[in-house]
């Protein structure tokens, strides 16, 4: 059996990065062509001004591969018919719109439009400059009508057929030694009508049906015109451009073309411990899957970052979902969509949120970001966003890690906020810091307005805080949504207090839909075993550690470790943690079990000798360090570790040797050259 590909289609519901752009002139004679003359009617002001900041031909050729690859209507197979049809489209403007080829009017439209579906040609008439007049008839795009015509005609003799505009040229232009008033519109029309009265006609609306007065040119059909040059970039999803230029040094070559979009949600839920979680969705717009035989199957790649504003790495991961499918399993995703659920803990702090999935099947990716905050648990009073589901499903009490999990089991949810009216509408968010007076007298108003019926309001439910009191600040309320006619909704909850003073509020929109049942996409979540309540301590511990606080870092890790001291990661933890709080003689005590097999790792060996170099073992240090070079290479830090060994015994040749391959590899090292000097003089 043959290996397919296939890809999946789902229907689901930016700022360019600050490199230094350059000029057209300024890039090669064929990319400049590529750019100002091929693709210059369908390529958007973002993809110009990435395509601009590229430093490479290599880059550029990429990026001119993702171009199109945006653009093809069937990606799943070899050809890209609508690169064919452009190039068809090009080369024929060039052939038979003479002189200007694909720069003239006529070329620009028929490049933008294709082939009319009619052509009427006047060029008979005495008294009227010669004309054509091109009727397309196809599926609306871009705001343009089923209907329409494009007049061209030889604007004073000129001899090269320009774009008519029925208000900025008018009916009397069309006529050869008009005599009327120049903005005697009725007159020319008049003319017009003896000659042909569909001339007429077009000559003050290019729409036919349009109710127009008598010789007052529609300033809908200039409208149209306008139109007709945006409908080519209105018709693609430019972000791609913008991902291509931030991760085209991240990712592989082979990914860096094939950006996908995606839906997301991240929503920060705190548990009863007040440790925060943060739960993400995302849900791809398109899945690629290969096929042998009856079986499909694909391979997901996940990185995550968190960084402080400052740009300082806090927390980082990486999971990898194997998808692995039957027939009824693959039509199941190809019918509705696929979507990723996943949650971390995080310490309190500002941040950015980044995420990179990566389907190794297709070399495709997608990413998305967030500015998101971990509040200090204080007096202040706050209220979390709010979090729409339309599910809940019941969960035991197993310590696992569970996405948008609350005390009452797990929500499902979608960013697309879309329910039916068989659904039940869950509304979820989380208060804190509230005084007695709220906490007793308290209120909570959830408002729905209708917004197509201009904001009306169409349901108000009020609920006393005093209700929710054993929930610890969780607040949970339903809503049966046959209750709710089909439209689009905005949810307004505020907290007030006991003097009906608004103290709290948040918004969400939603949607009712008509249908009875809608696609909800297939959810794949690792559930993450928190064993011996020890993995949400060590997560956090490294957090604490990567942000400076090791006091706090070394108590967690502490807890973690001594839960599970099998566990390698935690015992590299807690060894990070005490050579940072300088306790070197128990990074050994930890480490050292580690130390044989396959379990030795560089990490193990690493910490261990820098715990003896900093404890004055020198010896010891050197022979680790030596070992680590052997089974993982040369290293800067492991070099200048070693030589710095060498230097303290007194082996000032190996010392040297040591520090001249470092500055080999990287000669901007200042302390280190500045060692080596003062070895060379001795």
């Amino acid at each position: 059996m043959k290996r397919k590909f296939l890809v999946i289609f789902f229907v689901l519901p930016s700022l360019i990065l600050l490199a230094k752009s350059k000029s057209p002139k300024d890039i090669p004679e064929m990319y400049k062509k590529w750019l100002e003359e091929e693709v210059t009617y369908i390529i958007t002001k973002t993809e110009k001004e990435v395509f601009l900041k590229l430093e490479t031909n290599r880059e550029r050729d990429i990026f001119i591969e993702a171009f199109w690859r945006q653009r093809d209507p069937t990606p799943g197979t070899s050809e890209n018919e609508f690169k064919r049809e452009h190039y068809r489209r090009f080369n024929y403007a060039n052939k038979h719109f003479r002189p200007g080829g694909w720069r003239s009017d006529m070329g620009r439209v028929y490049i933008i439009l294709g082939e009319p579906r009619n052509i009427h040609r006047h060029t008979f008439y005495t008294k009227v400059y010669p004309m054509e007049i091109w009727f397309y008839q196809q599926a609306p795009r871009g705001g343009l009508p089923p209907n329409f015509n494009v007049v061209f005609f030889e604007k004073r003799g000129a001899g090269e057929y320009v774009l008519y505009s029925p208000r900025n040229d008018g009916p009397q232009s069309l006529l050869i030694g008009f005599q009327g008033h120049p903005h005697d519109y009725l007159r020319a029309y008049e003319i017009l009508n003896e000659y042909n009265s569909f001339l007429a006609q077009v000559s003050i609306t290019l729409i036919p049906g349009e109710d127009t007065t008598p010789g007052q040119p529609s300033m809908v059909s200039d409208m149209l015109l306008q139109k007709i040059d945006r409908v080519p970039k209105l018709e693609i999803e430019d972000i791609y451009a913008e991902k291509f230029l931030k991760f085209k040094d991240i990712i592989q070559v082979e990914y860096s073309a094939n950006y996908i979009g995606n839906d997301n949600l991240v929503q920060i839920i705190t548990d009863d411990s007040r440790t925060s979680f943060v739960s993400y969705f995302i849900s791809l717009k398109r899945l690629s899957v290969n096929q042998y035989e009856d079986k499909y199957y694909a391979e997901i790649e996940i990185n995550g970052m968190v960084t402080t504003k400052s740009g300082e790495v806090v927390y980082q991961f990486e999971k990898n979902y194997p998808l692995r499918m039957n027939q009824e399993q693959f039509e199941r995703i190809r019918d509705s969509s696929f979507a990723i659920y996943d949650t971390f803990p995080l310490v309190p702090g500002d941040y950015k949120f980044s995420l990179l999935l990566k389907n190794k099947a297709s070399k495709e990716f997608t990413s998305f970001e967030k500015d998101i905050s971990i509040v200090q648990e204080t007096d202040e009073m706050f209220m979390t966003s709010l979090l729409l589901a339309y599910d809940l499903k019941p969960q035991n009490a197993s310590p696992s890690l569970i996405p948008f999990r609350i005390k009452e089991g797990q929500l499902i949810c979608h960013p697309g906020n879309t329910f039916t009216k068989n659904d039940i509408l869950y509304v979820f968010f989380q208060l804190y810091g509230l005084n007695d007076n709220l906490q007793e007298s308290g209120k909570i108003i959830f408002t729905f307005y209708e917004i197509h019926k201009s904001g009306e309001e169409f349901l108000s439910v009020t609920k006393r805080i005093a209700d929710f009191a054993e929930e610890q600040g969780n607040i949970l309320v339903d809503f049966v949504m046959r209750d709710f006619p089909a439209s689009n909704y905005k949810l307004v909850v505020s907290m007030y207090d006991q003097n009906k003073q608004p103290i709290l509020t948040d918004s969400q929109y939603f949607s009712v839909s008509p249908q009875k049942q809608i696609a909800r996409p297939q959810i794949f979540s690792k559930v993450v075993s928190n064993t011996n309540e020890a993995l949400v301590p060590y997560i956090k511990g490294m957090q604490h550690l990567n942000k400076g606080d090791v006091k706090e870092g070394s108590k967690l890790l502490e807890f973690a470790y001594y839960r599970n001291p099998r566990v390698i990661d935690f015992a590299i933890g807690l060894s990070r943690a005490y050579l940072l709080s300088k306790q070197y003689w128990n990074v050994e005590a930890v480490i050292s079990p580690f130390l044989e097999g396959e379990k030795s790792k560089y990490e193990v060996l690493f910490l261990l000798a820098e715990a003896k170099k900093n404890s004055s073992q020198y010896d010891e240090a050197i022979k680790l360090y030596r070992d680590i070079i052997i089974k993982f290479g040369l290293r800067i830090n492991i070099l200048n570790s070693l030589g710095y060994c060498y230097y303290r015994v007194g082996n000032e040749t190996e010392a040297r040797a040591a520090w001249e391959k470092s500055i080999e590899i990287n000669s901007n090292q200042p302390k280190i050259k500045k060692m080596l000097d003062s070895i060379r003089k001795k």
